[in-house]
């Protein structure tokens, strides 16, 4: 019977993987919400019944006190098997889901981490003083560099990056099925603009013939353990320490300084909702004090 589940199991993860272009990486996850439900002793796989809602849950709260998780985790099993349970019910197994009434547990919401302005200009001139050789390698990492800095974009997308992607004629970038299986356009700053198109000179100089914009000297794609190097590289005489990430947070929080509307930051950042760009918001506090300190309140 546990064979025939696998088979069942593989057949669910099959239409995961095609019909909406999930990642390996995101499959891996399910596979270990699968362990679970193999080898917990509430829920059993075999037998329909089991299916309740108090057994899930009593299955949860044991893993999450044995296994010391953190509330994002807790969160992931329940909503990748709670999917699972949604396939079952779809392909006429259950007659109802019973994760629809387990709740998620709440997150503590922390402050997104930024970048002031002082450690901005520190980055640029640690950049230029890392890779201030003409060759094709230190251009392509200084270019990696302001790419994250100027598109507020995500490690994965920066090294599957294709020169087809780069629109200069319209000052976009197309970033393709990033999240979600969507795609969504990124604008093309001129400074940016200047940047890569004097980068993709010297590339194509050193013979460098792929369609990959940031691809290794022998026309691969990056790992990204290549850019966690370069992060590293570039740390090591910073006086702050910094994630690629937090160039994503720095660039909203920019924006915010050079007062742009926040439901157009939304929009840039491609948030699905306008909370979720509200946080920064609370990262631009002191530029908000310096403008109350110019202005008489209540007068």
């Amino acid at each position: 019977m546990k064979y025939y589940w696998v088979n069942f199991i593989d057949d669910f993860l099959y239409e995961k993987s095609v019909n909406e272009g999930l990642s390996p990486k995101t499959l891996e996850c399910y596979k270990t919400s699968f362990n679970l439900l193999f080898l917990n002793k509430y829920v059993d796989i075999e037998d329909f019944s089991t299916f309740t809602e108090i057994n899930f849950k009593r299955m949860l709260w044991d893993a999450f006190l044995s296994n010391n998780w953190s509330s994002n985790t807790y969160n992931r099993y329940r909503k990748e098997l709670k999917t699972f349970c949604d396939y079952l019910l779809k392909n006429g197994f259950l007659i109802s889901n019973p994760f629809d009434n387990i709740e998620p547990r709440k997150l503590k919401k922390n402050l997104p981490k930024a970048l002031n302005l002082k450690q901005v200009k520190e980055l640029f001139n640690r950049i230029e003083n890392t890779f201030f050789s003409k060759d094709f390698l230190s251009t392509r990492n200084k270019t990696i560099f302001y790419y994250y800095i100027y598109t507020w974009c995500r490690l994965s997308e920066l090294i599957k990056l294709k020169f087809s992607d780069l629109d200069f004629l319209n000052k976009v970038i197309r970033i393709n099925q990033w999240k979600w299986n969507k795609d969504r356009l990124v604008p093309l700053t001129n400074d940016l603009s200047d940047i890569l198109i004097k980068y993709l000179i010297k590339k194509n100089e050193s013979w460098i013939f792929t369609n990959l914009v940031f691809p290794t000297k022998n026309w691969r794609e990056l790992q990204k353990r290549d850019i966690y190097s370069l992060v590293k590289k570039i740390k090591v005489s910073l006086s702050f320490d910094f994630t690629p990430h937090m160039l994503r947070h720095t660039f909203a929080t920019e924006l915010l300084r050079k007062e742009l509307d926040i439901y157009k930051i939304s929009r840039v950042l491609w948030h699905s909702n306008v909370k979720t760009t509200q946080i920064y918001l609370w990262l631009n506090l002191n530029d908000v004090s310096k403008k109350l300190d110019t202005v008489s309140l209540y007068r």
